[in-house]
């Protein structure tokens, strides 16, 4: 039975003012009420957990855990869809989200009072992800360069450069895609050491896109 999803945490949690960094992903489950920590990503194995392995060093355990090195280091996070919907509760491939409403006026609000130099991607530019929805949503022409994941927008549409990376997500969804990345393969060797190939290679990514964590504030 299709139902509708309204995003349960953009309003609660909305881009800060005094934010240099900010996380875009597209929109949580349906079912919320599953979820092991009642914030973006929610899930066990997710998004936190990859950055828990990728810097030991910071907490990311629990929501206030979360919440608080989140605002440390002036990072703000959202979403692109503001309400969509599905065919069942049980859906949740961006793929097959359809009815999408975009998140526009806050975040474009929230870029242009705010400090924001860098944004992050959760989802590439697949049907519905988060980068995709993002530049087609602000009509923004991008050059994606396919060995360090990033782009840039210019000053024009946010009255600033800022710096873009497009982050492989955290999902295991994305984990054939990333089998066949150019990134992962020159580097096969090294990643095919350990017991998971393809999770190693997301935490050495995000080790290096989200390096300020290693600074103490």
């Amino acid at each position: 039975m299709p139902v509708t999803t309204f995003h349960n945490y953009i309003d609660t949690y909305p881009i800060r003012e005094n934010s240099t960094k900010l996380i875009i992903g597209t929109i949580h489950p349906h079912l919320v009420e599953n979820f092991n920590i009642d914030f973006f990503y929610g899930n066990v194995g997710s998004f936190w957990d990859i950055l828990s392995n990728a810097f030991p060093q910071r907490l990311f355990g629990n929501l206030e855990e979360i919440i608080a090195t989140l605002e440390n280091y002036n990072v703000s996070i959202t979403d692109i869809i503001r309400q969509c919907d599905r065919e069942n509760e049980n859906v949740t491939a961006d793929s097959e989200l359809y009815n999408i409403v975009p998140n526009e006026l806050q975040i474009q609000n929230g870029i242009r009072n705010s400090e924001i130099d860098t944004i992050y991607f959760t989802s590439r530019f697949g049907e519905n992800n988060a980068a995709k929805l993002f530049v087609n949503t602000f009509n923004i022409q991008h050059n994606l360069d396919q060995l360090t994941s990033e782009f840039i927008i210019p000053p024009n549409h946010f009255g600033r450069q800022i710096r873009c990376v497009v982050l492989y997500s955290p999902s295991n969804n994305a984990n054939r895609g990333i089998a066949r990345s150019t990134p992962y393969l020159n580097n096969l060797a090294h990643f095919q050491q350990f017991d998971h190939p393809i999770k190693q290679f997301k935490i050495e990514f995000y080790q290096d896109k989200f390096d300020f964590f290693n600074n103490e504030n």
